[in-house]
């Protein structure tokens, strides 16, 4: 696998993804987490990447909506947008630390 600073594959993430999620069920026999908690601050988007400014506006996410929208994704393939992974990524961040393996 070649590794280009400047890009990623989406087939390679996926993969990545896959790998580990096959390891949190199959090697750590997880199969779910519970949402002990929901809320968690969001960085909006213009000041997600500006290092050298200390982030202003925070917003609040809510783990529960984000797992609702999945919920739609997989009931309706067509809501299956690119702009659903914003609703992922906080669950895979979620699911990584209270994991933590």
């Amino acid at each position: 696998m070649e590794c280009n600073k400047f890009e990623i594959s989406i087939e390679d993430l996926k993969n990545s993804i896959d790998v580990i999620l096959d390891h949190i069920t199959n090697d750590l026999g997880i199969n779910k987490i519970e949402l002990d908690q929901d809320f968690y601050w969001q960085i909006p988007e213009d000041s997600l990447h500006l290092l050298d400014q200390k982030p202003e506006n925070l917003t609040m996410g809510s783990l529960i909506d984000d797992r609702d929208f999945l919920q739609t994704v997989l009931s309706d393939k067509e809501c299956g947008l690119s702009l659903m992974l914003l609703h992922v990524a906080p669950l895979l961040r979620y699911v990584a630390l209270k994991v933590g393996q």
